[in-house]
């Protein structure tokens, strides 16, 4: 088979890790060698279509789950092909320089001497559970078993790192909602809430993916389940975590909305209470200005400063009278 830097592999036993780097032939050969409880692990990252159905024909997967591996954007389910079973988790990321969140995707091929992980998109947690699973003996002598529970519990821990992420920045919208100036937050909004709806579509389905893969009597061992259960809990939090945020972000939007047409409306109070007020001297000028030639108070001394005097009087009433209304 052709090397590849898309393949990485490995042979556990129960003295160590051999890694094999790329070559899969020669990393089977030995697992057949060693026999007994030696396992291999092939990773591959973004895998070729090519490199992938050579490998499953090396490893003898069935031919529909390679389908769902080299299409890829697959729910999290888990599918049972006879002895292998094969597991797909959405992966979650955050991106800090653009508040978004990335999605990507593990698929597992999980047989009885081997597990294949063939990953696409944003997989950076993988690293965190590879390393993991290498530095551990007691985690690797659970066979592939051990190895998928090892990247399910690294993946859901992502989860609820970014889970509390996203909460933060709702409590932030919210503060801004309320704070007595004025924030357009509706983008910040609605930017987030599309953000939230991909992550729940990917966290949604996961309690019931590790919850069939622990009833999976054949394939994984016993050993693992109460961590699986363990992982399980946590990823059923994080649902419900994560469902509450769609709903807190619709509250959101809906008190700035609200926020939004009262402070619309206290401007159209403002605006007519001051048009009031403006008219006042406006209607008497333009009586004055139809220039009427038998008006007594013209010749009066007193009469510009009189006309003034009751402009400005009827504009304090009106301005008294709407201030204490609250419209001023």
């Amino acid at each position: 088979m052709a090397a590849s830097k898309a393949a990485r592999c490995a042979v556990i036993h129960e003295d160590g890790v051999e890694d094999l780097g790329e070559d899969l032939d020669a990393a089977i050969a030995r697992t057949r060698q060693l026999g007994g409880p030696a396992y291999l692990w092939v990773d591959t990252d973004e895998p070729p279509e090519a490199l992938l159905r050579q490998s499953a024909a090396v490893l003898g997967l069935h031919p529909l789950a390679v389908e769902d591996a080299v299409g890829a954007h697959q729910r999290a389910k888990v599918d049972e092909y006879g002895e292998q079973i094969l597991v797909v988790l959405k992966t979650v990321e955050y991106i800090a320089s653009t508040a978004q969140i990335e999605l990507g995707e593990i698929d597992l091929f999980v047989g009885p001497d081997f597990i294949l992980s063939v990953r696409h998109g944003a997989t950076e947690v993988f690293e965190t559970a590879h390393r993991r699973a290498m530095s551990s003996p007691k985690l690797r002598s659970h066979g592939p078993g051990g190895i998928a529970y090892v990247i399910a519990d690294a993946v859901v821990d992502e989860y609820e790192v970014i889970a509390g992420i996203v909460g933060r920045e709702i409590s932030v919208l919210e503060r801004r909602v309320f704070s007595p100036r004025r924030d357009n937050v509706a983008d910040a909004i609605y930017f987030l809430k599309r953000e939230v709806i991909e992550f729940r579509d990917a966290v949604e389905p996961v309690p019931g993916v590790l919850s069939e893969l622990i009833s999976r009597r054949e394939q994984l061992p016993d050993s693992v389940r109460p961590w699986l259960r363990d992982v399980e809990d946590h990823a059923m939090r994080v649902n419900t975590q994560v469902a509450s945020f769609n709903d807190l972000l619709t509250s959101v939007l809906t008190a700035h909305q609200a926020k939004v047409g009262t402070e619309q409306n206290n401007d159209m109070r403002r605006i007519s209470a001051w048009a009031a007020v403006i008219a006042v001297p406006t209607a008497i000028a333009g009586i004055y200005g139809m220039n009427f030639r038998r008006m007594p108070e013209l010749s009066w001394s007193f009469g510009y400063p009189g006309v003034i005097l009751v402009m400005a009087s009827l504009c304090g009433i009106l301005w008294w009278l709407f201030r204490r209304n609250g419209w001023l």
